[in-house]
């Protein structure tokens, strides 16, 4: 794997953009400029991110199987280090495995790989520990999180017509 990897991306960091916004149609130099991104190894994911796109068998879908370069095989760094979130959070992934499927080795990659994560979720002010999200998980193992937009911005893309 590259040492150049900065950001390991969750399900909602590429499904938010695709569809609500910065959707292809409208937005092509967006994905372009993604997609030179995880060609150079800056911008991975977990292949449970790749698992959970799949479902939705759409265009999103189409796009990232072309891209299957991004996809981490849950090696045991990974997987080491999922245990241990998983250990932090035993709730944020139900037993019926329903929801969050990817997050925790969203958060794992990081760990393992000293990335920034990047997803579409907020911060939780939730008492109930199985509602914690990646932005609560993250602080708690002092893991930088930022969103789709603030990606853009820190890898300096401007688009002007």
């Amino acid at each position: 794997m590259s040492s150049a990897k900065k950001y390991s991306i969750d399900t909602s960091g590429l499904v938010n953009p695709w569809r609500f916004d910065y959707p292809p149609d409208v937005f092509p130099v967006v994905w372009e400029s993604l997609s030179e991104l995880i060609e150079k190894e800056i911008v991975v994911a977990t292949e449970e991110v790749y698992t959970e796109i799949k479902v939705g068998n759409d265009d999103l879908y189409d796009w990232v199987k072309a891209r299957k370069k991004m996809f981490l095989p849950l090696d045991a760094d990974i997987q080491r280090e999922a245990g241990v979130v998983l250990a932090a959070h035993p709730l944020w992934v139900p037993a019926d495995r329903s929801r969050n499927m990817a997050d925790p080795f969203v958060v794992a990659v990081a760990k393992a790989y000293g990335c920034t994560v990047v997803s579409g979720e907020m911060w939780s002010n939730s008492p109930y520990p199985e509602r914690v999200k990646i932005p609560n998980v993250c602080h708690g193992f002092g893991i930088r999180h930022i969103t789709f937009l603030e990606l853009m911005r820190e890898e300096g893309w401007i688009f002007a017509r």
